[in-house]
Order: structure tokens, then sequence, then C-alpha cells
């Protein structure tokens, strides 16, 4: 029997994918717990420390020693560095870029602090050019045993590692206040948009259900809503178990990311819709789990090609696009993957369960 004439059983096809997707989260929700919220410079505030080579080239193995180099460097001076090298991987670099969040013993850094000006001056010149009130200031933060004197600047230890070469760092500072309204600034977007989603369900699909009016609608887009919210979650736990692997951070980019995927999710879940609302009309007499199963089983092959040409482009530019995309293609992979099965088996099973039948028909399904 081919895959498109079996009978399909939404019921037991939802238990598998709420599993999954169970598992998923918490898995993310264990990392959370262990590793924190790995916010981006964006969101966290803080630092972004980028060096640039101009005109000199360096090899792969040398790129390979100025990061480790760098960032050890950092590190010895209490600082919680977050690698951001953002470039592809060849025989020739021709720069490197490494940003972190500057919060010193557990004292982070606010709007207005002193300390930010003198840390920029000790980062591009070295710690021994500091005043002694710059060294007071910065003593309250990194602690009476720091080596002011012993620390280099930037250009310093890469040209200690390179035979002279030298760089010219840059330094791009995130405020506590700024980052705090990006946050709130995208997580109102990312509300915004769903709300008006579930709008649109609600007058596109009001005739979906029993009642015939604005009920029905309104169970239609809570069921759409759920499973968006299920592929967003499921991006988030990816980004908490495998960022570090990936060096990923929740940032500007990745909130992109979530955006596409729930436009392209609950495209999905539209299509999915329509063809409910259509069996519904030629089949009077089934139940609403019979037309659910119908209606996965008649937009299946469609959904999953379509799917499938989407993950393979983004595949493709995962594996050979440039760095910098990875924090874009890796949780859209995710969520394409997440929101695929969410439109063919989670919403149309929570749209069967909001709508009760309203008579019983015997069914072997």
């Amino acid at each position: 029997m081919g895959l498109m004439n079996k009978e399909w059983n939404i019921v037991k096809a939802f238990k598998v994918c709420i599993a999954i997707s169970l598992a998923i989260i918490v898995f993310g929700i264990a990392a959370l717990c262990i590793n924190g919220l790995p916010l981006g410079i964006e969101f966290a505030g803080g630092v972004e420390l980028t060096v640039d080579f101009n005109e000199n080239d360096v090899s792969q193995s040398e790129y390979n020693t100025i990061r480790a180099e760098i960032k050890n460097h950092l590190e010895s001076a209490g600082l919680s560095v977050s690698d951001g090298s953002k470039i592809s991987e060849g025989d020739i670099i021709d720069g490197v870029k490494f940003s972190y969040k500057l919060e010193i013993k557990n004292k982070a850094v606010k709007d207005g602090d002193d300390v930010m000006g003198v840390m920029f001056d000790m980062l591009e010149k070295g710690g021994s050019e500091l005043s002694d009130d710059d060294v007071a200031v910065l003593k309250d933060y990194l602690g009476n045993d720091f080596d002011f004197a012993g620390f280099k600047s930037i250009d310093t230890v890469v040209s200690d590692v390179t035979d002279g070469i030298s760089v010219t760092p840059s330094i791009y500072l995130v405020g506590a206040s700024v980052s705090a309204k990006l946050l709130q600034t995208s997580l109102i977007a990312l509300t915004v948009a769903l709300v008006l989603i579930l709008a649109y369900i609600i007058i596109r699909f009001r005739t979906l259900g029993a009642e015939n009016n604005f009920v029905s609608g309104l169970k239609s887009g809570l069921a759409a809503i759920i499973a968006l919210v299920h592929d967003v979650v499921i991006m988030f736990s990816f980004i908490l178990v495998t960022g570090w692997l990936f060096d990923l951070q929740i940032t500007s980019t990745f909130v992109a990311a979530v955006v596409t995927i729930v436009a392209y999710s609950i495209n999905n879940t539209i299509v999915v819709f329509d063809r409910i609302r259509d069996n519904k009309k030629r089949f009077v007499n089934m139940t609403n789990l019979q037309i659910a199963n119908r209606s996965i089983r008649d937009v299946f092959t469609r959904s999953m090609f379509t799917s499938l040409t989407t993950i393979i482009a983004i595949l493709v530019l995962t594996i050979l696009g440039i760095a910098a995309l990875r924090e874009f293609t890796l949780p859209i992979l995710v969520g394409l993957i997440a929101g695929t099965y969410s439109s063919l088996f989670i919403s149309p099973y929570l749209w069967k369960v909001f709508n009760k039948d309203g008579k019983k028909v015997k069914t072997n399904e």
C-alpha cells in the first residue's frame, strides 16, 4: 500500500512528535540551568573587540594561534570571553574578530561607568599606560591582585605571536540600557507578529468549526499559534544545547531566523487548514479526526517536498557559506524541521481537540 493510500493516525503521530519535542525542550532547560542564557552582545550589553589585520594576511595556523592567545590574555584579566570569530575557514585569513561580554567578578558594567573608557585604553594601549586614577577605577572590577603593569595591549599580543604583525583593534560598546531596549523591542515585535497572525487566522478560518463564527476562527488560530510557539521554543532549545558547539548566541540574527520560521511555518499550517475546510464541505459525515487525517494525507507530499528543497538550499549555505551565515542558517534548519512536522501533525491535532464532533460516527481510525 502506498504512502498516500494508507490510513493516517494523527493521534499516534502527535504523540511521537510531542515526545521528540519534549525531549529537546528538556535538554534545553537543562542547558539553560547549567550554562545560562547565551545572549549576544546586542542583548546582554558589553564590549565587542574586533582585530583588523588590514593589509597583513595570516595563515590558518597563525589565525588559530592568535585567536587562542587573545582569548587567553583576556580571560587572565577575569573577563568572560565569548569567541565571536565570524570568518570562513581557509588557507589565508585576512581578519580576526573576537567578542565578549564585559562582566567582571559578577559585577556588570553599567551605562555611565567610568570603567568603560579606562577598559578601552587598557585594551588598546596596555595596562602600563594607565594612570593611577585609571587603575583605581578598574580595581573595583578586576580586584587588587590584577597585574595592570603586565597586561599587554591587543596589538602587542598579536605582534608577539606573529613576529611583528601590527593590528588595529576596534571596540564596540553596547550599554546595559541599550541592550535591554533591543531585547524588549525584539520580544514586542515577535509578540505583535503572533497577534497579527492570530487575527488573520480568526478571520480566514471563522467557518472552520461547528460555531461557524469568531469562536471557530479563534480555535483554529490558537492551534496555529501553539504550533508556532512550539517551533520557537525548539529553536531556542537548539541554541541552548548546541550553541557552544557551533559558537551560536541569541543575537538579532537569531531573532531574524525566528521571524523567518514563524512566517514559513504559518504558511504550511494555512495550507493544511485550507484542506481541512475543503474536506469538511466534501465529507460532511466524517468526524473531525477523519477530516484531519485525510487533510494531512492530501498535503503531505506537497509540504514535504517544499520543505525538503528549502532545507537542501539552507544546508548548502551552512556547509559552503561563510561562517557568519551559520548564526542564521543553523537555527533556520532546526526551525524548518520543527515547523514542518508541527504544521502537519501538531496544529491539525490541536484543531481536532478544540473542535469536538457534533455527532458520533463510527470510525476505525
